[in-house]
């Protein structure tokens, strides 16, 4: 696919629930007047957030939606099973998912739309850009150690942050020459994952020295560190000319609770860029 004729499009970086940030962004150009894109492409969170725009959703009611789920629904979205290959099945997501998408076709999105995914086989980042949205979605954001992998046909994905946590060479060899970037990763911090999480997943089998690493905080981290460095380093290649750079530092990649805030830093960050987000938006 080839969108010559075709010039603006927006690009949703990873980073699980940082990624809902994409949504006060999305609010913020909403309200400036964003009417139409050419393309819109994303991964792991920024890639569910990106099919919802690309479906014309009302961000409005979104944001209502995701703020009001208290910490209690974010764990039953979390439905843990015994571990072999992850610790959360993505059942419940993939239900989750259905209710704000109803189309079952990438094609069917009112706008272009793709998404990026790692394949597990191949050790390779793809990009999809056809076939069943929810399953280009669930694999796009099948978090190693989280989530099992997902697979597609005979091929197991994991979360495309692995490889391709910013798609932006992607756009650009559809032929786009004018795109936004969304980026909410930044150096990892040091933050604990949240105890309700690790006792719904049934890990915490001993008692750790409080200043010891924990086996979910390493893993977590070591994958937060893959997705920013190869992000930073997708933004020196690229230095796109458009772009949002959010400060999730303060959160964990599964901090869906506190979505009311970070999706404020999402919308406040945005703010901060009006003039360069009126400049994309023109023409």
């Amino acid at each position: 696919m080839l969108l010559r004729d075709k010039r603006k499009a927006i690009i949703l970086g990873s980073g699980g629930a940082k990624g809902l940030a994409h949504l006060g962004v999305w609010k913020v150009l909403k309200e400036m007047g964003m009417d139409s894109l050419d393309f819109i492409a994303g991964t792991s969170m920024g890639a569910v957030i990106g099919a919802m725009m690309a479906n014309n959703l009302n961000v409005l009611e979104l944001i209502r939606v995701m703020r009001n789920m208290s910490q209690t629904d974010w764990l039953k979205i979390f439905s843990p099973h015994i571990p072999v290959s992850g610790f959360v099945s993505g059942r419940n997501v993939r239900k989750f998912l259905e209710k704000f998408l109803t189309v079952n076709q990438i094609e069917e999105l009112q706008v272009p739309f793709g998404c990026a995914a790692y394949n597990y086989d191949l050790c390779d980042p793809e990009f999809l850009t056809s076939g069943g949205l929810l399953d280009a979605l669930r694999a796009s954001m099948s978090i190693p150690i989280i989530f099992d992998p997902y697979k597609i046909g005979d091929t197991y994905y994991l979360d495309g942050g692995l490889g391709n946590p910013l798609p932006i060479k992607d756009v650009e060899a559809l032929g786009i020459d004018k795109y936004l970037v969304v980026n909410v990763l930044q150096k990892p911090v040091k933050r604990d994952i949240d105890k309700a999480l690790l006792k719904r997943l049934n890990i915490l089998k001993r008692k750790h020295k409080e200043d010891e690493p924990k086996l979910f905080d390493i893993a977590l981290r070591n994958i937060s560190i893959i997705e920013w460095e190869l992000a930073r380093s997708q933004l020196e290649l690229h230095k796109p000319k458009y772009l949002v750079t959010i400060d999730t530092s303060e959160f964990n990649i599964l901090q869906y609770h506190s979505a009311k805030e970070i999706i404020l830093q999402g919308e406040n960050a945005a703010l901060r860029e009006r003039d360069m987000l009126e400049d994309f938006l023109k023409g």
